[in-house]
């Protein structure tokens, strides 16, 4: 069953009642059209309440674990599928008909459930967590808030079960064998993997008296009697079943699931807020480095950038200076040029002027005045550039070594990459470690990978897809067969295995148990004398 399909509702027109005897543990659920009665834990009415054919079956699981219940996608719809095989749900109405109902059904309708007071939030949530840290077997908690819903509902008649059940839990748990509601809920979801409906049904009307053989019958007839029961013993053997292939099993992590967690840069680590086993979720800080000695490198770079800077603005301008400087140079060269190309035109005229020639002599000598006194005045501009392409690449570096230095301050925690449980941490507060160095491993263990070991004769019984049950330490998960490879001599089975709850963890070992192929008893006994 996925998380999106919508879950059946159940009937309308079954009667639900205590069975006697067996203090508000078990319900029977009469089924007045087919004169047939059911009986359900009260764990398993609680799951059927929530079936209303409106909620998604993702919906009916976070309903459930929110009252304590840890039931999955895959032991809901095994459950459903038993109530189906009961005939205990409503056939769906077309998307077209459906009518989603807020409200209670109105009076004269048919009803499943007791009709009840309208609650308000407060008291609901009060409830479910009463109810939820009964089942977390947390008996002092669920008795206050089971009062504290009486606070605000005196009369509310499911506080007041609940109270009485409290007391007998109570009880029980005083006696010798105590048994914790996580050995109860395992019993509860292992019933709906059993195949048949033996204790789960039973008619209500009172068989026909049954018919037995006379002492007197004749011998021929005894004959008859003693041979079809031999055919029918015969024909049983013959008639292939299920195999359960059991062998020992190790839980192990998926590669996959599996995060490294490394250093962002070299430094010395701080403190260490994590430890090996610990459950972390994504984002969460695992470490975090000293960076003192960054601040203050970076408090002397910003003052190296201010100093750089205003060394460089200096240097601009001088440049600027020494470029105007080099201009002028440039522009009396070529005033003198004119002035001396004038002279010698004037000495070139046969009637040349002696005041006009005196008159050019002077402009030259008056231009080299000028260019000479230009020349020693005039910075060099080459120098001045050169500056400050060298202040600009100071301060370049002065610049990157302050980002740098800013990264590192603001990685200063190491945070999980993903969730998932811590594994060999390598570092300790007041190592140094250098940058990308490996500091530990991230395993997600909310799937983890069951390992079986089978006799590898039973290899053609075992297929992907085939049901596999896994069991460690009074755990049970349900799972499916996924590949199937022979190693040295054995037979190894591999299924994932979900594990939401985290009640696992890899390492542990247990015992597998898988629905081989169909095969008859005869050919059983034939296989086990051939071994």
């Amino acid at each position: 069953m996925k998380g999106a399909d919508i879950v059946p509702a159940l009937r309308g027109d079954l009667r639900v009642s205590p069975e006697d005897g067996s203090d508000g543990k078990r319900f029977e659920v009469e089924d007045p059209s087919r004169e047939m009665v059911f009986t359900l834990r009260d764990e398993e009415l609680s799951i059927a309440r929530m079936l209303n054919g409106q909620r998604t079956a993702q919906q009916v699981v976070d309903a459930a674990r929110a009252i304590g219940l840890p039931i999955t996608l895959v032991s809901l719809g095994h459950f459903v599928e038993r109530l189906k095989g009961y005939g205990l749900l409503a056939s769906p109405k077309p998307a077209a008909f459906a009518e989603p109902r807020s409200t209670p059904p109105p009076d004269g309708e048919p009803t499943t459930w007791e009709r009840r007071d309208k609650w308000v939030t407060e008291v609901r949530q009060t409830y479910r967590a009463a109810l939820k840290a009964m089942r977390a077997d947390q008996l002092d908690d669920a008795e206050e808030q089971a009062k504290k819903v009486l606070e605000l509902q005196p009369d509310n008649a499911q506080a007041k079960a609940l109270l009485e059940a409290l007391k007998k839990r109570r009880r029980a748990a005083a006696g010798p064998v105590p048994k914790k509601f996580s050995d109860e809920w395992a019993d509860v979801e292992a019933s709906w993997f059993t195949a048949g409906e033996t204790g789960y049904a039973r008619r209500e009307a009172e068989l026909p008296a049954r018919t037995f053989v006379s002492p007197t019958v004749s011998k021929r007839r005894k004959g008859l009697v003693a041979f079809a029961l031999a055919l029918a013993v015969a024909s049983a053997g013959a008639i292939p079943i299920p195999r359960e292939l059991h062998g020992p099993v190790r839980l192990e992590a998926l590669a996959e699931l599996q995060k490294e967690v490394r250093a962002p840069h070299a430094g010395t680590l701080s403190a260490v807020l994590v430890k090996d086993g610990q459950w972390v979720e994504p984002g969460e800080v695992l470490a975090r480095f000293d960076v003192e000695a960054a601040r203050r490198k970076l408090q002397q770079a910003q003052e190296r950038a201010r100093a750089l800077a205003a060394d460089l603005q200096k240097a601009r301008q001088d440049a600027a200076a020494a470029k105007r400087a080099s201009d002028a140079v440039e522009r009396l060269q070529r005033e003198l040029d004119r002035a001396i190309a004038v002279r010698d035109r004037l000495k070139a005229e046969k009637k040349r002027s002696a005041s006009k020639l005196s008159w050019a002599e002077k402009k030259v000598a008056q231009a080299k005045a000028a260019l000479a006194k230009a020349k020693a005045s005039a910075p060099d501009e080459g120098s001045s550039r050169a500056r400050v392409d060298l202040l600009g690449e100071q301060r370049k570096a002065v610049v990157d070594q302050q980002r740098a230095l800013e990264a590192v301050i603001k990685a200063q925690a190491v945070k999980a990459p993903a969730a998932g449980v811590v594994e060999r941490w390598s570092a300790k507060a007041g190592q140094e470690v250098d940058e990308r160095a490996l500091l530990a491993r991230l395993v997600d263990i909310r799937t983890l990978e069951a390992v079986a070991e089978l006799d590898v004769s039973d290899r053609a019984l075992v297929t992907a897809g085939q049901p596999m049950a896994v069991r460690v330490g009074g755990i049970e998960a349900r799972s499916q067969v996924g590949r199937v490879t022979e190693e040295k001599g054995r037979l190894r089975v591999r299924a994932r295995v979900d594990n939401a709850g985290r009640t696992l963890a890899p390492g542990q070992s247990g015992t597998a148990v898988v629905t081989g192929a169909r095969q008859s008893l005869f050919a059983r006994v034939w296989a086990s004398l051939g071994r």
